[in-house]
């Protein structure tokens, strides 16, 4: 891609994500309320679909005819193995800790305290193990890079949780329904009713 024509797709992108942050709260509102919950998991196979036929029709990607055996040993089996189980066992800890279980259980803080040692095991892996890592660590090492993953990270602890707390939060408390929620919300998020 030439660097000239980079901010225009990136541009287009973004513009998926504008459309889908505006009408896919209140389309999902719309479905939870009129038919049932379970059409914002349905709508996505039509659109997966329609999807994976244009990229199966346009999308031309250089293959270099790797074999089987010798693609599969690329794979940083290791790396996707160990962030995985990090993933999977801090969620599965902070859900458990003083919901099912209490927060002192040895059942949560084995999965809290194993799923920050996998952590180690992730980064082992990248830096000594993956001929070709899932996360290189160079990426890490320019400090522009840094500053915006980590601005990143921040942005989607805080922003996603949040918003979907003040939906639940105000179907839950106020009785308003799913339909009228999701319009408060997508028109003014720091006017949208709360406790």
């Amino acid at each position: 891609m030439l660097s000239r024509s980079r901010s225009l797709y990136i541009g287009i992108m973004e513009l998926v994500w504008v459309i889908a942050g505006g009408v896919g709260p209140v389309l999902g509102g719309v479905f939870t309320q009129r038919l049932s919950w379970r059409w914002n998991f349905w709508i996505n196979l039509p659109i997966s679909g329609t999807t994976f036929i244009l990229l199966f029709l346009y999308l031309d990607v250089h293959n270099p005819k790797t074999p089987v055996l010798d693609g599969l040993k690329a794979i940083d089996w290791f790396g996707s193995l160990s962030i995985i189980g990090l993933v999977l066992m801090l969620l599965l800890g902070l859900e458990f800790g003083g919901a099912t279980v209490p927060w002192n259980s040895p059942r949560v803080i084995c999965l809290i305290v194993f799923g920050a040692l996998m952590s180690v095991a992730f980064i082992y892996s990248e830096k000594r193990l993956a001929q070709y890592p899932l996360m290189p660590l160079k990426l890490f090492a320019n400090r522009s890079n840094a500053a915006s993953l980590l601005l990143t990270l921040w942005h989607g602890m805080v922003y996603s949780p949040a918003s979907s707390h003040r939906m639940t939060e105000t179907d839950d408390h106020r009785s308003i329904s799913a339909q009228n929620t999701t319009f408060h919300f997508t028109s003014n998020p720091s006017k949208a009713p709360h406790l």
